[in-house]
């Protein structure tokens, strides 16, 4: 049965967090579906009191207009908004064009922000979330999702590669308190990433901002149609910054072309772009950081008769055993994230176990990725000692060990 939306006198709250699952608004036909994914979100329903734009993200309601995105931003399942059972604007979270900007990767079960312009409708109503119906009551008998802790303290942790800018930490103070709560667990060096210009510009300046904090800078290749020369340009310049280790992230992802072709730069433009990259790596001396979603062949193809960088980095590995194997012989540096926790993925663990000393990383890829047991939480750096010590067992060794032959291979790989 769904759940009544409505305070004691009948009347729409002006916000509201619902847990997953099917809620009613009594007497307006308004059924608010929550969740679209294997980690389920949570909403907002506003009334017409809505600034010109609001943020669909995870943030706190008292802060801002929300709603939690997640699985449901990456189009799996649909949006509308209705009205007293009106529909007045339908695809808001999957759309299309300036209307929304869908965070990448978000589909992996992170939290991804998605911008929306409301001034065009004059505001809304209530926010309807659909999902599969084979999936509403599995969904509604989920146990709520415990708060993220960080792992008992791991002295000399890194963490190789994340988001600072999308977990929401981007003045000096926010950066300074994530990288502070990281410290806190024994992280003490971490590579902030850009998946764009404007998100690149934020990781390098948080890396000027804490000492702890390094960036890599890049167009993500779902993106790569934005790599004009303005963007080459200030990408160069970027690279060639103190404080910016690595070009990246940069690759071959072509589970966007599939899923979303409309908004997802198509194979030859991003082989074009991650050959650009590639060579600005090799231009500026500075490590190469790899996206890979379901390209493996392309990327290995593209990296096998491309100018060589001196440290190749494959972020957030998710590949087969076989081109674990050929990545290690070819002499790159696998990095794991939150996914290789996951009970399901034994062959992670595998290709974790086989990376010679030297290369392999470890990573969050906050916000997103968060490792077990916490997975479909808001992630950020503290929490990779739980990645870490799922890889010291996997690779039969004492997680302390692990961390200071991670920190060695941060250090050589990104020459900090």
């Amino acid at each position: 049965m769904a759940q009544k939306l409505c305070d004691e006198g009948g009347q729409l709250p002006r916000f509201l967090i619902l847990e997953s699952g099917v809620h009613d608004h009594q007497g307006s036909g308004v059924h608010v579906v929550v969740g679209g994914g294997d980690d389920e979100v949570g909403a907002v329903v506003v009334d017409k009191q809505l600034p010109d734009e609001a943020v669909l993200a995870d943030e706190s309601v008292a802060e801002r207009c929300a709603v939690h995105a997640g699985d449901v931003a990456a189009g799996i399942g649909a949006a509308e908004v209705r009205f007293e059972g009106e529909i007045l604007a339908q695809d808001l979270l999957e759309g299309s064009g300036n209307v929304v900007d869908r965070s990448v990767d978000s589909g992996d079960g992170g939290f991804g922000e998605v911008p929306v312009d409301l001034r065009a409708g004059g505001g809304i109503d209530v926010v309807e979330l659909h999902a599969p119906e084979d999936r509403l009551e599995r969904m509604s008998k989920k146990k709520p999702r415990p708060t993220p802790v960080p792992a008992e303290r791991i002295a000399g942790l890194i963490d190789a590669h994340t988001h600072l800018a999308s977990a929401k930490a981007r003045t000096k103070d926010e950066v300074d308190a994530m990288v502070n709560r990281a410290a806190d667990a024994g992280v003490e060096r971490i590579c902030t990433v850009g998946d764009g210009l404007d998100e690149a510009e934020l990781a390098l300046q948080a890396a000027h901002m804490n000492e702890r904090v390094f960036a890599a800078c890049a167009i993500h290749p779902t993106r790569a149609g934005e790599l004009d020369e303005g963007a080459r340009e200030r990408l160069a310049q970027m690279a060639a910054d103190k404080r910016c280790v690595a070009v990246g992230e940069t690759g071959i992802d072509t589970y966007w072309i599939k899923h979303d072709p409309d908004r997802t730069a198509p194979l030859e433009v991003q082989e074009e772009a991650f050959r650009w990259h590639i060579q600005l790596a090799v231009d500026s001396g500075k490590a190469l950081m790899i996206h890979n979603r379901e390209g493996d062949t392309d990327m290995m193809r593209i990296l096998a008769d491309a100018p060589q960088p001196e440290h190749v980095m494959l972020h957030c590995f998710s590949s087969p055993l076989d081109v674990a194997r050929e990545a290690v012989e070819r002499g790159y540096v696998l990095s794991f994230a939150g996914n290789v926790t996951f009970k399901r993925n034994d062959e992670l663990r595998e290709a974790a176990a086989l990376a010679p000393a030297g290369q392999l990383l470890i990573e969050t890829d906050a916000p997103y990725m968060t490792p077990e047991p916490f997975r479909g939480a808001r992630n950020e750096p503290s929490l990779i000692g739980h990645t870490a010590k799922v890889v010291a067992e996997a690779r039969g060794m004492a997680v302390e060990d692990l961390a200071a032959e991670v920190g060695d291979t941060f250090g050589r790989v990104f020459g900090v």
